[in-house]
């Protein structure tokens, strides 16, 4: 039985690596032309400040970067680029 268990165990490990690993395909290979610098450095040619995070997103069925510039002020702004592009969508905040 605990043969059996492991099995288990062991086949669904590998199913879930798998499917992770193709969603990461689908989405990062020619989803971002736009590397996470260029849209950290896109993000600091728009807003003056310290880049806190950078992260991949789909809105509105579009990948795109959203880059939280901390203002030092305490206050921070988004930055929304196109991955593809590399054009500012918005400055949020």
């Amino acid at each position: 039985m605990r043969a059996i268990g492991s099995a288990v165990v062991t086949v669904f490990a590998t199913v879930m690596l798998g499917l992770g690993a193709a969603q990461a395909s689908q989405s990062t290979p020619g989803a971002a032309a736009i590397t996470v610098e260029k849209a950290k450095e896109i993000a600091l040619s728009q807003v003056r400040g310290t880049v806190e995070e950078a992260e991949l997103e789909v809105r509105d069925g579009k990948h795109v970067w959203e880059v939280e510039v901390d203002l030092g002020n305490g206050e921070d702004r988004d930055v929304i680029i196109d991955a593809a592009s590399g054009e500012v969508l918005s400055v949020e905040g």
